[in-house]
């Protein structure tokens, strides 16, 4: 997975992007990209307005609710729903035609950034990574903080700093670093 990024990063096409790598034994950035977004949607649940005529909207709620996360974890996307694993995005996978991810919704109301934040978001990385090759960081947890946030708000990420590893010792990054 790692190559392939470094590839990615060299040639930033969509080529590149969904292309799988060593005789289609190894997952595409793409491939990578939605097995991440699979197992952890950027939210996990989302609202929207019921679509009931109006004689209907006494009867049902006003909001509906999709849990995301639920649905990618369901029989459609395989086995071994909670390893991490890309090659499910590969065509010939057990279920390919059933595989759609919803972590950027469905429909006319899905987000605006759902054609091109996957791909952002891998050359970002593959550009981190080209600049911190064999350099060791390590993503440390901090304290929760738990701020009373909103249901579909993560909080998990607050308070973790990232370190550098340096000859079996670890110092702390520089704060604009720190993530929370």
């Amino acid at each position: 997975m790692h190559n392939a990024f470094l590839d990615f990063g060299e040639n930033p096409t969509q080529k590149q992007f969904r292309s799988f790598k060593v005789k289609n034994t190894r997952p595409s950035v793409e491939a990578i990209i939605n097995e991440v977004l699979r197992l952890h949607p950027p939210i996990q649940r989302i609202a929207r307005n019921s679509r009931h005529p109006l004689w209907k909207r006494p009867f049902y709620p006003a909001q509906e609710i999709a849990d995301i996360g639920t649905v990618h974890r369901s029989c459609v996307y395989g086995t071994r729903l909670e390893t991490f694993d890309a090659m499910r995005f590969h065509p010939q996978h057990e279920n390919p035609a059933d595989i759609q991810l919803f972590a950027f919704g469905l429909g006319r109301l899905s987000c605006v950034a759902e054609d091109w934040a996957p791909m952002a978001t891998a050359l970002i990385i593959a550009k981190v990574m080209d600049r911190v090759d064999d350099v060791g960081f390590v993503l440390v947890p901090g304290k929760a903080i738990d701020a009373g946030m909103d249901r579909n708000t993560r909080i998990g990420w607050d308070g973790w700093v990232v370190r550098k590893k340096e000859k079996g010792r670890f110092f702390e990054a520089p704060p604009d670093i720190s993530i929370g």
